[in-house]
């Protein structure tokens, strides 16, 4: 498992990696226990501190405990589908969706980041109303190129604070 873990080209991404991390750490919980014969704890004890460790409780504990079990049998543990969802792409793929996000893009300007992006979107779908006025402010908006000259970094400082 530290092989695909050091993988830079098969390694877990995202929750994906959360998950080889547990049952890793699960199975060195377990080799440690076995160094300590005098400790009497179970399985289900071993990994629901694991569990608790990552801020989790029973329903991670009993998907570690499968999870280890399928790396023991198949050297494999199954992807997660979270975002995968066919009703995720139907939301993105609607009509309104697309109409509200053609709205949002050139009113924003320059002020386009994912998190705005993001947020209006989200917004729409539980409002059905395009927040143009509440968008979240960013304390350092990215800059649309890199300043080369001081002048060009005061007159990018100026015009911030005239927004």
């Amino acid at each position: 498992m530290r092989r695909l873990l050091n993988s830079k080209k098969r390694k877990p991404k995202g929750q994906d990696l959360v998950r080889h991390i547990q049952v890793l750490e699960f199975l060195r919980f377990q080799r440690y226990r076995l160094q300590k014969a005098f400790w009497s704890w179970t399985r289900k004890d071993a990994t629901s501190i694991v569990a608790v460790t990552g801020g989790n409780g029973e329903r991670v504990r009993n998907r570690i405990i499968q999870h280890e079990k399928s790396w023991i049998q198949n050297r494999h543990i199954p992807v997660s589908y979270q975002g995968k969802s066919p009703m995720l792409h139907r939301l993105i793929d609607n009509e309104g969706t697309k109409l509200a996000l053609r709205e949002y893009l050139p009113s924003a300007g320059e002020r386009i980041t994912g998190q705005s992006v993001a947020y209006a979107i989200s917004s729409y779908w539980q409002t059905g109303v395009l927040p143009f006025e509440e968008q979240p402010e960013l304390k350092n908006p990215p800059l649309p190129y890199a300043p080369e000259t001081e002048a060009q970094l005061a007159q990018l400082a100026q015009q911030r604070q005239e927004v």
